[in-house]
């Protein structure tokens, strides 16, 4: 460390352009990115669309989180063995595997909307659609582990925040296309909660988005991950070595856990909780608006197409607010203000603040996603990173289950006293984060925790250096 301290400044900002700008145009990185763009697009207009569908073709709020409920378990119970198997083989063959379950979810999922109308089997159509949502779970389940635990492997340590914001970014900012394209089929098929033509065509469309990152599936690639540099902050600090003795990996929690193991339960411990509580609202806020409010299907999407905006915003304002603090606190303030706003919301009648309020919460809520995956990805071997991704699945699952319970209490005590309830719940998945303080430093620091090979290579350069010339010097740094 003291070595990679004497380098010049200069050359240790090129060291650090060249890493950024290595990691950026990795293959797998890119492939990342834009799968997170497609599938982002496709899954916000399935998203605003599809309770309204369900409520209108039921007439049950229960019926609208059992839907949620069968994606969410169905992606869960896909996403352990995906995960298991990405850290024990291939993960780009398990990737192309589930690409052919999204063509066959998707090709399911359009027939059974179709069907439905034409054939007008409102309990069969809803059953069959539970069916497609199901696969679709299956889909989203299985890609899932594998495609992060790439992604962190594609990335140097000290560089994945940076990465991570501009994936949750691209994520987020996609997710306007849909609602966007929402927005124009309602104002060709009519301004209406139909089932047809307008919601059925709808989302028989974003049926069809779901092939691009279906198909995208099939070009990531295992032989373009990094070697060690993309190692966790044990596995680096585990290279070097003291007067020939290698480090081990400090025991912290009365001496019984590593931070490679408490660091990333916390963060997922706290998503877990707030996931489950977001459940209970997430999947009725469109229903809330278009049968509490009474706001028209142009203006639901328009609304969601204001999300990702202020979602988009929020994740770079998180970035930069953790690099001031750090990346526990900068969660822990972002999340404090969405809930409450969130309580705010429980007590306005003006709809325009109403909207107001649910933006701006939304923005706030999700813009921590990229600090806690970096977090994880951070502190997780790479040899456990699929693991690590599939118990972030079950939060998914959580967040579907709860759905459920959200219907039962929609239908019994209302929309707003449910929000409150989830108020409540969101604020007890702060703990975590409070622990999270002294146990995650500032990013910045890892940028001197040098892997074996820049260690290995620093030492040789020092005895090599005096008999070099100015040449060799040149053409050795480059």
């Amino acid at each position: 460390i003291e070595r990679l301290k004497r380098v010049s400044g200069e050359t240790w900002r090129t060291r650090r352009i060249q890493a950024m700008f290595a990691a950026s145009t990795n293959r797998n990185v890119r492939l990342a990115v834009a799968f997170s763009a497609l599938i982002s697009a496709a899954s916000s207009m399935w998203s605003a669309n599809l309770p309204t569908y369900v409520l209108v073709l039921t007439g049950s709020n229960v019926a609208v989180g059992m839907t949620s409920g069968v994606q969410g378990i169905c992606r869960l119970i896909a996403a352990f063995p995906a995960g298991y198997l990405a850290d024990k083989c291939r993960r780009d063959g398990i990737i192309r595997i589930s690409g052919m379950v999204g063509i066959v979810g998707t090709a399911l999922l359009m027939s059974v909307l179709l069907e439905t109308h034409f054939q007008q089997e409102t309990v069969l159509g809803y059953k069959a659609l539970c069916v497609a949502v199901g696969v679709m779970g299956v889909f989203m389940g299985m890609n899932n582990p594998p495609i992060e635990s790439l992604f962190a492997d594609s990335i140097p340590l000290g560089k994945r925040t940076k990465l991570y914001t501009i994936k949750q970014s691209v994520y987020v900012f996609s997710s306007a296309i849909g609602p966007a394209l929402s927005l124009g089929m309602y104002l060709v098929l009519g301004n209406n909660w139909s089932l047809w033509p307008a919601l059925t065509l709808v989302l028989c469309l974003s049926g069809a988005m779901m092939l691009a990152p279906a198909i995208l599936c099939f070009f990531f690639n295992d032989d373009l991950a990094l070697g060690e540099e993309s190692g966790s902050v044990s596995e680096s600090a585990s290279m070097l070595s003291v007067n020939g003795q290698e480090q081990q990996e400090e025991k912290i929690c009365f001496g019984c856990i590593s931070e490679s193991v408490l660091v990333p339960a916390l963060v997922c411990g706290g998503d877990f909780v707030i996931s489950f509580a977001s459940g209970m609202t997430v999947r009725f806020f469109p229903v809330f608006f278009s049968h509490d409010l009474k706001l028209s299907p142009i203006m639901v999407n328009l609304v969601y197409v204001l999300n990702p905006i202020g979602m988009g915003l929020g994740t770079m304002f998180a970035k930069h607010l953790a690099s001031f603090t750090s990346r526990p606190l900068a969660t822990i303030l972002l999340k404090v203000s969405g809930i409450s706003l969130l309580v705010i919301m429980c007590f306005v009648k003006h709809v325009p603040l109403i909207i107001a309020l649910f933006v701006v919460r939304t923005s706030l809520m999700n813009s921590n996603q990229a600090l806690s995956r970096s977090i994880i990805m951070d502190f997780v071997p790479k040899k456990h990173r699929g693991k690590w991704n599939t118990i972030e699945s079950v939060n998914v699952f959580s967040w579907a289950g709860s759905a459920v319970l959200g219907g039962f209490l929609v239908d019994s005590i209302g929309y707003r006293h449910t929000f409150l309830a989830t108020a409540v719940m969101q604020f007890l998945s702060l703990v975590p984060w409070f622990l999270l303080i002294p146990l995650v430093p500032n990013e910045r620091d890892y940028e001197v925790i040098p892997t074996a090979t820049t260690a290995i290579g620093s030492q040789a350069s020092d005895l090599r250096l005096p008999l070099l010339d100015e040449g060799k010097k040149a053409e050795d740094e480059a």
